[in-house]
């Protein structure tokens, strides 16, 4: 298994030395053509692209329920509605920028909410737990083997005066729920292809 794992690391080495990536074809392009190992393109099953109609269907009755909540979870006229993001370095730099204090970035997610005026300010309270180098293994092990979770209550939400029981929307940008973005025109490190590509597949295969 080792070996094969040193195999492939090589392989994808010499092609990103080479700047090749021409055989990376966009899931959206490739259809229900093979790419490896059994999975075919595209954003849903079957290769397609589009959503299908009870998938649809499913979202919409989901996001009916999204309403103000107080901090034990009962509906309120004067709660909040909670959108939380969890991830690493990616994540944070999307959400808020790369110094991770408010305010946040003009040009990250929460900076253009701050500004924009069809966000309901009085409400929709926007949050991100996401830390440098905080990959599923910070989440679940690091630094001393006990599960990290709890800081997302105690130096996320609370600050920001709003409970677990109010979160109802979720960005988790770890264990591949949510995958890296495009790298292919990054000067730094931070997000290489192929390597991007790949998780991009898993999660979407």
């Amino acid at each position: 298994m080792r070996s094969l794992i040193g195999v492939l690391l090589m392989f994808f080495a010499s092609v990103a030395a080479a700047g090749d990536f021409s055989w990376l074809v966009p899931l959206t392009d490739l259809g229900t053509a093979p790419y490896r190992w059994g999975y075919v393109g595209g954003l849903y099953e079957d290769g397609s692209n589009l959503m299908a109609d009870d998938h649809f269907a499913a979202g919409l009755a989901m996001a009916s329920r999204i309403q103000p909540l107080d901090a034990e979870g009962h509906p309120s006229a004067a709660g909040k509605v909670v959108f939380l993001a969890v991830g690493f370095d990616e994540t944070m730099r999307i959400m808020c920028g790369a110094n991770f204090f408010t305010p946040c970035e003009a040009g990250s997610f929460m900076g253009m909410a701050a500004s924009d005026r069809r966000v309901n300010h009085q409400s929709l309270v926007i949050v991100s737990a996401a830390h440098e180098g905080a990959d599923y293994r910070f989440w679940a092990e690091r630094p001393d083997g006990i599960p990290q979770y709890e800081r997302v209550g105690n130096d996320t939400l609370a600050p920001a005066g709003v409970t677990p029981k109010q979160v109802q929307v979720a960005w988790l940008q770890i264990a591949y729920l949510s995958s890296r973005v495009y790298g292919g025109y990054s000067t730094t490190t931070f997000n290489p292809q192929p390597f991007a590509y790949r998780p991009a597949y898993r999660i979407g295969g």
